[in-house]
């Protein structure tokens, strides 16, 4: 992604704050050498959205979720630079991500995971937009991160529980 592809995101909606935008892009681009992974799973995170035509605080959520599921960054940061809206996101996929516990040929839990996306996508679809787009990426990478012998409990995971949602 570059100053192009933002160009691109900003022509989506002129109400776009570019400046919070690029702050939040220049960010991630800062953390890139760090930490490759989070780095390339933001940039996948907001192209699987941009489909969708989002609105700008989800796309700025998109760029940041990993920082801010790692404790990179917090609450008043998020809340201070790029408003509430942003922070609420965040908030709503970090709990999601916290409370998900799937446990394979357990149908009570694979029950729980589903009812609790619901309930976040009744509250902000914007939360579950960003998870989805989370395990596609995942996915994509399976290879990279998850061991071999933990892949298809991953995946039989991703059919049971984010499929349906999707």
């Amino acid at each position: 992604m570059n100053a192009s592809d933002l160009l691109k995101i900003e022509s989506y909606c002129k109400r776009f704050d570019g400046e919070k935008l690029n702050q939040a892009f220049s960010f991630i681009e800062q953390k890139k050498q760090e930490d490759p992974f989070a780095y390339g799973l933001a940039l996948s995170v907001v192209n699987f959205l941009l489909p969708l035509r989002p609105d700008e605080d989800t796309i700025i959520a998109a760029f940041l979720h990993s920082y801010f599921l790692s404790g990179e960054l917090d609450e008043n940061f998020v809340k201070e630079k790029y408003g509430s809206d942003v922070f609420n996101i965040l908030a709503g996929v970090k709990r999601l991500n916290n409370t998900m516990n799937y446990r394979e040929n357990d149908k009570a839990s694979q029950l729980e995971a589903l009812r609790k996306m619901f309930l976040t996508m009744a509250k902000d679809i914007r939360v579950v937009l960003i998870v989805l787009a989370c395990r596609l990426y995942r996915l994509e990478q399976i290879k990279d991160f998850v061991e071999e012998s933990e892949r298809e409990s991953f995946a039989k995971e991703t059919f049971d529980v984010y499929v349906p949602i999707a």
